[in-house]
């Protein structure tokens, strides 16, 4: 199992990040009271109550993997994995650079 955490630009989210041997590719992101706002892995997405509203800056990435995995669970694919564009999109969209090196060595 790998995990990395990188704090966002302006201190107000943790972006965590990494792999596992059961859900595989999966991302966390907390606020500033280590609340979990949003996280998914091959299982699915879950959001905090208030995600739609409080965090709508990141809601289109999140939508978008949503409808990623649906749209491979109607294929047939149960259990989809999180491609490395669209976890550094939504990084990006909490204040969180990553480099795909970095992300590379850590999801290998």
């Amino acid at each position: 199992m790998s995990r990395v955490e990188h704090e966002s630009q302006d201190g107000k989210f943790a972006f965590v990040y990494g792999v596992d041997h059961v859900t595989s590719v999966f991302f966390q992101v907390y606020d500033e009271d280590e609340e979990v706002i949003v996280e998914a892995n091959n299982t699915g997405v879950i959001k905090c109550e208030d995600f739609d509203s409080k965090f709508a800056f990141a809601k289109p990435a999140i939508d978008e993997l949503e409808k990623a995995f649906e749209s491979a669970r109607i294929s047939g694919n149960n259990f989809p994995n999180i491609d490395l564009d669209r976890l550094l999109l939504i990084a990006k969209k909490f204040g969180v650079q990553l480099e795909r090196r970095e992300m590379y060595q850590a999801l290998d």
